[in-house]
């Protein structure tokens, strides 16, 4: 491996290393234990921007419920879909259908 190629990965590993701290410190204030190595103030501002997060998220989830559509997944539909999934390959996968979810099998069948 060259210098620099090296030195490239060795930056990238900080990087994850960093993000992986920061990841358990944001864990840990969401189970309501202190993150380890913060002081109590980091710890507040930790715990402030996860109820940021967590507030936001339920808002995004909010409006995409408002705006969901069901898909139409009625017998005349899937059965006109299914034309365009005829010409699969799909005896390659027969062995690997027990972990699909048995709805995914049924439409995979018609």
């Amino acid at each position: 491996m060259s210098h620099e190629n090296e030195r490239r990965l060795f930056s990238a590993w900080k990087v994850f290393l960093s993000s992986l701290k920061a990841e358990k410190a944001m864990s840990d204030v969401v189970a309501a234990k202190s993150a380890v190595g913060l002081s109590a103030e980091d710890n507040k501002r930790v715990h402030h921007r996860a109820l940021q997060v967590f507030s936001k998220c339920r808002e995004v989830r909010k409006r995409a419920r408002e705006n969901y559509l069901p898909e139409d997944v009625s017998d005349e539909r899937l059965s006109r879909e299914a034309q365009f999934t005829d010409i699969l390959p799909l005896k390659a996968y027969e062995r690997c259908m027990s972990l699909c979810p048995r709805l995914v099998n049924v439409v995979t069948v018609s």
